[in-house]
């Protein structure tokens, strides 16, 4: 099984947090492990994952339910949407999963 090395929010960001910050629904991530693919494909704490090979994700199950069905040293697709001065713009980044080590 493929690994993005990310920490994920433990709960899902609150409609009324997303609206006040005009956060896009998807998948905060809260941390990026050393060393991960997710690390050299550019992700950091704060980007919001929405897509993964094209498939939308609006939460945590359905970002792992994809990632299933991905094997370590494949790469797969993610839209994110990455924090700016003027607000969050969409990005695609490819990331080559890893190993997870259970």
């Amino acid at each position: 099984k493929g690994y993005l090395g990310i920490e994920m929010m433990a709960q899902e960001v609150p409609q009324e947090i997303m609206e006040l910050y005009n956060m896009p629904q998807g998948v905060y991530i809260s941390s990026v492990m050393e060393g991960s693919g997710a690390e050299k494909a550019g992700l950091i704490r704060g980007d919001i994952i929405t897509a993964i090979n094209g498939d939308e994700v609006k939460s945590m199950s359905e970002l792992r339910e994809e990632l299933t069905y991905c094997e370590a040293g494949s790469t797969v697709e993610l839209t994110i949407m990455q924090g700016s001065p003027v607000g969050y713009q969409s990005k695609s980044v490819e990331v080559t999963l890893g190993h997870q080590n259970s």
